[in-house]
């Protein structure tokens, strides 16, 4: 029956929705008759009603039925409440958060729920932040770090936990200054690899100068996870003044990971940055086809489209030939 739902929706979708507001009271029905369709039934009839002009439908009270009725199962009880998000009242979502006996989606969403309210009562924030469950705690975090009007609450959060820092670190390079920068600089070299990870998109998204002294050691080092050093590249290729791009670009060139060498590169191509010719051209001798073709166009844009005769799935002789031509351009 939940296929038979799943494929309602998308016919429902795929027609514009016309015609459709007639099953309502028969997709309300079925969490009852059918339990394992409920969630699916109930995510239809939330679009239904919110595509309905004028009053609801009267079968949206099942809806919100649905959502109030703690004794309905997590997943149904989540459906209903996605579909009638104000089905429950402010001190009905701060309970329903508290509860540790309730899924982790079920108080999730009435965390988010609560922060979207502006409803969130500071008791509350100090309880979830502690919870042994990691995402609500990491959702709270969140939603404390949006509505602190200090950063020492803040600066106490950060590591709690990784949720907590994840949660927390987007927060202080939003807000910036020096007390944010030293806070999240500190984090670059954590042992936990998330928040490490945290630490460096925050202080990509900074748009400090002075990151760049911090990010350049990230991109360099060989024992970080690759997605972290890949994100230090990115974002260095953007930071760096002009002068020092060389830096970003000699960086990467000794970097075994072919993707790393790329996405960055094209971020410093983008830049109109010559220099990264060079890497480029290495990469012409990818291993694989598309590595080759994605490097070959980068040149292009850097050389106003200009080609050498290049072609990714030429056969290895014919494309050293093209590559000696592209690496006499890039010395030019």
């Amino acid at each position: 029956m939940r296929a038979f739902v799943v494929d309602l929706h998308r016919l429902a979708r795929a027609s514009g929705w016309s015609g459709w507001l007639g099953l309502g009271e028969a997709l309300t029905a079925m969490p009852r008759t059918w339990p394992e369709a409920g969630p699916a039934a109930l995510d239809l009839a939330g679009e239904l009603a919110a595509r309905a002009s004028g009053e609801p439908p009267a079968w949206t009270h099942a809806i919100i039925e649905i959502a109030r009725d703690g004794r309905v199962a997590d997943p149904i009880r989540l459906a209903a409440m996605r579909a009638a998000p104000s089905a429950l009242d402010a001190d009905a979502l701060a309970a329903l958060a508290a509860r540790a006996d309730a899924s982790s989606e079920l108080r999730c969403f009435a965390v988010d729920r609560l922060d979207a309210l502006g409803a969130f009562p500071p008791g509350l924030y100090a309880q979830l932040v502690l919870a042994d469950d990691e995402a609500v705690a990491g959702r709270a975090a969140r939603a404390m770090a949006r509505r602190a009007t200090e950063l020492g609450p803040l600066l106490a959060l950060i590591d709690k936990g990784s949720s907590h820092a994840e949660a927390v670190l987007p927060e202080l390079a939003r807000r910036g200054g020096d007390l944010a920068f030293e806070a999240i600089r500190a984090r670059v070299g954590a042992a936990d690899t998330r928040v490490r990870a945290a630490a460096v998109r925050a202080l990509g998204s900074m748009g400090d100068p002075r990151a760049v002294d911090v990010l350049l050691p990230v991109l360099a080092d060989r024992s970080a996870p690759i997605a972290i050093a890949q994100q230090a590249g990115q974002a260095l290729a953007v930071l760096a003044p002009v002068e020092r791009l060389g830096e970003v670009t000699s960086a990467i060139a000794q970097h075994e990971s072919t993707q790393l060498r790329l996405v960055v590169a094209e971020a410093l191509a983008a830049r109109g940055f010559r220099g990264v010719a060079g890497v480029l051209c290495d990469l012409l001798g990818a291993e694989e086809a598309w590595e080759r073709e994605a490097a070959h166009a980068l040149l292009g844009k850097l050389a106003t489209g200009k080609d050498f005769g290049f072609r990714a799935d030429d056969p290895p002789e014919r494309r050293a030939e093209a590559i000696a031509r592209w690496r006499e351009w890039a010395r030019e």
